[in-house]
């Protein structure tokens, strides 16, 4: 869906881009993105926090990132993206953890016509 976004000059938006590790739906068998230990390693390399890896990594795809924060220092960790980059090495380590798992189902918007997501469990 992104590579056609591309394509077409849509840009994409990363909803949830943390994993929405407090939504009230959470499964225990549902993955821990924050908790993710290729995403701890590479936030270690860095001295960063896994949410600004998730982060980072959103902006150097191209997309939009709208993580939630209520805590104060959240948001300003959020925020502290900018002054560093990712290598490639650990994009593509981070392309690889594609779980095929939507953490925000959008179930409320599966009437509509376009509606572009397939069915989670």
């Amino acid at each position: 869906m992104v590579e056609y976004c591309k394509k077409q000059n849509i840009i994409v938006t990363a909803y949830s881009p943390l994993g929405s590790p407090e939504r009230p739906w959470v499964s225990k068998t549902d993955p821990l993105l924050l908790s993710d230990q290729k995403i701890i390693d590479i936030a270690k390399k860095y001295s960063r926090s896994p949410a600004q890896i998730c982060i980072r990594y959103q902006i150097e795809r191209g997309n939009i990132v709208i993580p939630k924060a209520i805590e104060e220092s959240h948001l300003k960790e959020n925020i502290n993206v900018f002054d560093f980059e990712l290598c490639d090495t650990d994009v593509k380590a981070l392309d690889d953890l594609n779980k095929n798992f939507r953490y925000v189902n959008m179930k409320p918007a599966k009437c509509h016509k376009d509606y572009p997501f397939h069915e989670d469990k």
